[in-house]
């Protein structure tokens, strides 16, 4: 059962879940390597949003899996 005035509780998952994972394909995009992904995102700094540490770190999480689901270091093949 959902909490009363939180309708669309489901819906926000969904699309900040969709964004996030928008946001590791693009820096898949931008980067040739698992690795490159994983320093370009170390070397984030002075960024305007809030709590940009913890972002970067989940974000490298989802990077490790993606390579673990592949066979080589490369996210191209």
């Amino acid at each position: 059962m959902k909490p009363k005035g939180y309708p669309y509780n489901d819906l926000i998952k969904e699309i900040v879940e969709k964004h996030f994972e928008n946001m590791v394909d693009d820096i898949l995009a931008h980067t040739e390597t698992y690795y490159e992904a994983l320093g370009a995102i170390s070397s984030i700094k002075g960024s305007n949003i809030p709590n940009m540490l913890h972002l970067a770190d989940c974000l490298k999480i989802a990077i490790r899996k993606r390579a673990m689901r592949q066979k080589t270091p490369n996210h191209k093949n």
